[in-house]
């Protein structure tokens, strides 16, 4: 992507009127224009606010979604203002740069529409983008106090260093405030920060009292502050208005209470330790209070008028797989020197593309505070700045990320609902016709979802049967046979089902366990719903059974079943209410297709993370555009045939597959 910048900025200083600045490398114009304030809106955003901030927005449809981010638009963009924006971003689009648009608004005279979520704003007509996660836009917003904020200098080699602090309340308080969870995103860095030739430094810490945090920031010197915690809204003696605050660990880990502090103990808290972090990221966890998230966007708001050059906040509750999805896009594209504006921009993206999250909260969640011209963060010493797609020519992790958001985000999602079945079990139903990747997916999901529990994910080892082989009679007779001659007595002739349970209940005290009953529709449609009922659903009652028996703990490992139909012939057998606690309750992944739309592959080739990955590959081929890379890839798929279309784009960027799937 090109240098150039066109900065649309807008200044709303009353209810009545809002400023135009528009930024271009040519010149720059200025005019004013309505702004749509009314009490209409500010009701809507109410009510739409109190299912947003839920714990899980379930009523929250994605008509209201759109219908908000259509009004928030209009309030703003007059049919005036909307033709200049689609110019402005066609113009962009054809020289493959960038339009910020920047929110300038009074917080102190209208701290309510300051606080509505501008990050849902997406056009009711014209260009269908949403403002904040589209690849060739940037959204933020400018504090009150516009004076820029110095970069800092690094060395050439210096690395990017992150204190990541877990604020537990204590053991007082749990109870009330719930645990803090932080370990999916702790893993995720930890995974950024170990990888070969990394530009990460990983500190952490989970304990955030006041006198570590001081001693944290001294020892290690942060570029970037992370806080994952606990916050509230607090109403002072004097009624002024409310105010953010956050949760600090008691100095009594057992008997004393949570310490709160405001945003001006932050700002005291960096100021006093220099140099101050850069970017303060602030993340409510997931099982947090519904006033947490406004808390934490008050705070945001509020630290980056003090001393510290950008802030994020969370504006609502993040479920551990956003807060993933946010932190691994944003802290890789910082760390190929992308500014901090086009990190957080391509973060949510990447939210808004995992899931359909365009039609839910996800992608509005995180808030941009900044200070900086041009949205970079650290300056290098006697480097040229390499652009992203420089850099992930030939990154295989990169085409792997690149690959995984086509066809397969809404199962990925699916899969997650395992976090919530006890006993870390789950039977998973995976439908779909021949050469669709199932055994891929199945791999991918597992080592996607579950990196952390699988340890760099080289030891899955699944027990495979192979249920449409023409000598596999299809009964559970036969299954615990089958169960028999692998785990218990190759030459057995009668199956042995109590060895079968103490060989799978030692196999998963050992490690993970992974069943695959693979083709398991050639013969019988109705077989899944057999298994289901007559084996998995007793298997997992006598393995609970022989774990009390033998006086055992619950393993810390994952026990899975795979029911893989190679056919497509499985029924429909969806279930309206999912006992997420319930470990024999089986999860349906959405159906697989052996073919990609072609539309879904040009939504793909039009992420900005894929055309990252794409580019070099073109000029490798001497081909004149990405369209003739797409045409040609699409061909020699046989027009989308999902594993050549795999090996396809391999090739076209010089990876190597199997490379990608040990990933």
């Amino acid at each position: 992507m090109a240098s150039h910048l066109t900065i649309f900025r807008i200044t709303i200083n009353s209810k009545d009127r809002l400023s135009i600045n528009i930024e271009e490398p040519d010149g720059s114009r200025q005019f004013s224009a309505d702004f749509g304030y009314s009490e209409a809106l500010v009701q809507q955003i109410a009510a739409f606010q109190q299912k947003a901030r839920q714990q899980n927005p379930a009523d929250l449809s994605s008509d209201e979604v759109r219908l908000l981010g259509e009004q928030l638009f209009q309030a703003i963009f007059d049919k005036q203002l909307q033709g200049e924006f689609e110019k402005l971003y066609q113009k962009v689009l054809a020289n493959d740069d960038l339009l910020r648009i920047e929110l300038d608004i009074d917080e102190e005279y209208l701290p309510q529409v300051a606080a509505f979520p501008w990050e849902f704003m997406r056009p009711k007509s014209g260009t269908a983008v949403l403002l904040s996660a589209s690849p060739h836009l940037i959204l933020s917003r400018r504090p009150r106090l516009h004076m820029a904020a110095p970069r800092l200098e690094l060395q050439k080699d210096d690395k990017i260093r992150i204190l990541l602090v877990a604020s537990y309340p204590g053991t007082r308080q749990n109870a009330e405030l719930g645990p803090v969870i932080y370990q999916p995103v702790l893993d995720a860095l930890q995974v950024l920060a170990n990888a070969p030739n990394s530009n990460i430094e990983l500190f952490f810490s989970d304990n955030a009292q006041q006198k570590e945090l001081d001693r944290l920031l001294k020892a290690h010197r942060p570029h970037v502050f992370h806080f994952i915690g606990h916050g509230r809204l607090h109403q002072p003696a004097d009624n002024s208005p409310e105010r953010g605050q956050l949760a600090l660990a008691p100095e009594d880990e057992l008997f004393g209470e949570a310490q709160w502090v405001d945003a001006s103990y932050f700002s005291r808290l960096f100021s006093e330790n220099h140099p101050a972090p850069s970017l303060v990221l602030l993340q409510t966890c997931e099982g947090a209070r519904l006033s947490e998230s406004r808390a934490f966007a008050s705070v945001a708001s509020s630290v980056v008028q003090q001393n510290i050059p950008a802030v994020v906040g969370m504006q609502y509750i993040v479920s551990n797989d956003t807060a993933v999805e946010f932190a691994e896009t944003f802290y890789c594209q910082l760390a190929q020197d992308a500014p901090l504006d086009v990190a957080v921009q391509a973060a949510r993206h990447a939210v808004s593309q995992r899931d359909y999250r365009d039609e839910t909260r996800d992608f509005a969640t995180p808030v941009l505070f900044m200070r900086l011209p041009d949205g970079r963060l650290f300056q290098r010493k006697q480097l040229a700045l390499q652009t992203t797609r420089r850099r992930a020519a030939n990154n295989n992790q990169e085409l792997h990320r690149a690959l995984t958001r086509l066809n397969f985000r809404d199962h990925r999602y699916k899969f997650g609902d395992i976090y919530g079945k006890a006993h870390k079990m789950g039977a998973f139903l995976i439908s779909g016709p021949d050469k669709a990747g199932h055994n891929w997916l199945r791999n991918l999901l597992l080592k996607e979802e579950f990196k952390d529990e699988l340890g760099g994910a080289s030891n899955i080892d699944p027990l495979h049967i192979d249920i449409g082989d023409p000598t596999f009679v299809q009964t559970i007779d036969s299954l615990w046979e089958q169960f028999t001659l692998q785990l218990v007595d190759p030459n057995a002739f009668l199956a042995d089902k109590p060895g079968v349970i103490a060989a799978l209940l030692a196999r998963w005290q050992a490690g993970h366990t992974i069943i695959v009953l693979d083709n398991i529709c050639k013969q019988l449609a109705s077989y899944p719903q057999t298994v289901l009922q007559d084996f998995w659903q007793p298997l997992v009652a006598d393995l609970q059974q022989a774990l009390q028996q033998n006086n055992l703990p619950a393993p810390n490992h994952w026990f899975l079943l795979f029911m893989i139909d190679t056919a497509g012939t499985l029924p429909d057998l969806l279930l309206d209410d999912l006992d997420r606690t319930d470990p024999t309750t089986p999860i349906f992944l959405p159906r697989l297709s052996s073919r990609f739309p072609e539309d879904e592959l040009e939504q793909w080739w039009r992420h900005g993370h894929t055309r990252s990955v794409m580019e070099p590959a073109a000029q490798q081929l001497h081909l004149q555009s990405l369209d003739a890379l797409r045409q040609l890839i699409w061909q020699k798929s046989d027009n989308g045939t999902v594993l050549p279309l795999f090996n396809s784009v391999c090739r076209a960027c010089r990876a190597d597959w199997k490379e990608i799937e040990e990933l």
